[in-house]
């Protein structure tokens, strides 16, 4: 062994260096192509491996916009949804509003129970009360009511009522 013999085991400094600067001229030139900045071609390679949906970002125009008209369609009915809902409270007034001429009032708050009478529709009735819990009816969600209509009291399908104005 001489003089310039001396190696040093394991990876050079240099050697490391180098293989960084490859890799970021490579990330660099693959951003460019991709028309992306560096930043987000790295977050790319992390939805490769992703199972979320494709992020807003990989729409087209047109695939934004239309996104955008959908989601604007949605915010209109539910705003219109909104006005029309007004909370109806134990001891308001409510209107009868129902597709059919009458409405069942029943002994319980429940499809099962009893009739005890019938009121017509676009009738007033006093709220007593309403049932604490949610059930859901021919595929609508709400509560039953315990109301008063021509001094008789019973239970309603609450969905069936509309606020009318508040007794003082």
């Amino acid at each position: 062994m001489g003089y310039g013999d001396k190696r040093q085991k394991g990876i050079s400094s240099k050697r490391i260096l180098t293989f960084f600067l490859i890799v970021c001229i490579i990330w660099l030139f693959l951003s460019m192509i991709a028309d992306r900045s560096p930043l987000r071609t790295i977050s790319s390679i992390g939805e490769l491996f992703s199972d979320a949906p494709d992020p807003v970002s990989h729409y087209s125009r047109d695939g934004l916009l239309n996104v955008l008209e959908q989601r604007d369609k949605t915010i209109d009915s539910l705003n219109l949804l909104i006005q029309d809902f007004s909370v109806i409270r134990k001891k308001d007034v409510a209107i009868v509003t129902i597709d059919s001429d009458k409405l069942n009032v029943r002994s319980q708050p429940s499809i099962q129970s009893e009739v005890l009478f019938q009121i017509p529709d676009s009738s007033l009735v006093n709220i007593l009360m309403f049932d604490s819990e949610t059930y859901v009816i021919g595929g609508e969600s709400g509560s039953w009511c315990k109301i008063e209509f021509n001094a008789e009291q019973g239970w309603v399908w609450g969905n069936y009522l509309k606020k009318a104005k508040a007794v003082n």
